[in-house]
């Protein structure tokens, strides 16, 4: 079962996207600041960003345009 999670910068347009395959990868997750969500929501997101690449360039390109796989080297 895959879990989808994202991490909050300072700004509304400021995230970062995880997807996690086991509880402990979500549980590294969590110990980084990660707030869970549904699929549906981080499909949103990732959405919203290409949108924003698109429209507004300037305003675009601090959040992840697509759903990121867990990375343990990334957390350790």
């Amino acid at each position: 079962m895959k879990f989808y999670w994202v991490k909050y910068g300072e700004f509304a347009n400021s995230y970062a996207l995880r997807k996690a395959w086991n509880s402990s990868e979500s549980f590294r997750l969590i110990l980084a600041g990660y707030q869970r969500i549904t699929r549906k929501e981080a499909e949103c997101l990732a959405s919203a960003e290409r949108r924003r690449r698109k429209e507004n360039p300037q305003f675009a390109g601090y959040a992840d345009d697509t759903i990121k796989s867990f990375n343990r080297a990334e957390f350790e």
